[in-house]
């Protein structure tokens, strides 16, 4: 019996062993300082939005809406209730809408329903073939395009605007100055529409 006795005895000696090596590879390291502790930062308060609106160089201000102006890599702030198609000059954005009316082939207003809600935006194909449809008033679209600023020497130039010569003057005298979409295309939006 008392060689079972020694083999108790060498077993609990041996995981007493255990359990001391373990103390000291564990414990005593967290008593430490931990160098992945110390390299972790305090965390961020406030609006996610903050970074931009320092960025831009403004105060923060909770109630306006920060976006990255990915054409220049600024930031822009925009009004979160007011959104308007000339904050966004020279970005690509996606609008939908109604045709409202027909200038051209390659030029015509929608009644925007989504981004910019019940303003009439003047969609300009960026090709003289036009948009990949035939426009037709009441015509549910969606077109991404970059915004501009509407000048209509430029465009007929640029764009090759097929615009009636009794077009031009009242087409000039809404838009001139005004930020427009110009696209490279434009889909239709409802089935019903379709050929």
């Amino acid at each position: 019996m008392s060689a079972q006795l020694r083999t108790i005895r060498t077993i609990s000696g041996k995981t007493g062993s255990a359990i001391a090596l373990s103390l000291v590879v564990f414990v005593l390291p967290a008593c430490q300082g931990n160098p992945i502790e110390e390299s972790i930062e305090e965390p961020v308060t406030g609006d996610a939005s903050e970074p931009f609106a320092e960025e831009a160089g403004e105060p923060y201000e909770p109630d306006r809406v920060y976006e990255e102006n990915s054409s220049e890599g600024n930031n822009a702030a925009v009004d979160a209730d007011s959104e308007e198609p000339a904050d966004y000059i020279g970005e690509t954005v996606t609008v939908q809408g109604e045709i409202q009316e027909v200038y051209s082939p390659n030029t015509f207003q929608i009644r925007a329903t989504e981004r910019f809600a019940g303003e009439d935006l003047l969609i300009v194909s960026a090709t003289p073939e036009g948009f990949g449809i035939v426009p037709a008033e009441g015509m549910p679209i969606q077109a991404t395009g970059t915004v501009r600023e509407f000048d209509l020497i430029e465009f007929a130039r640029e764009y090759d605007l097929q615009l009636d010569a009794d077009v031009n003057n009242p087409l000039e005298a809404r838009y001139d100055g005004e930020a427009v979409v110009v696209t490279e295309s434009a889909e239709v939006i409802d089935e019903e529409f379709v050929n």
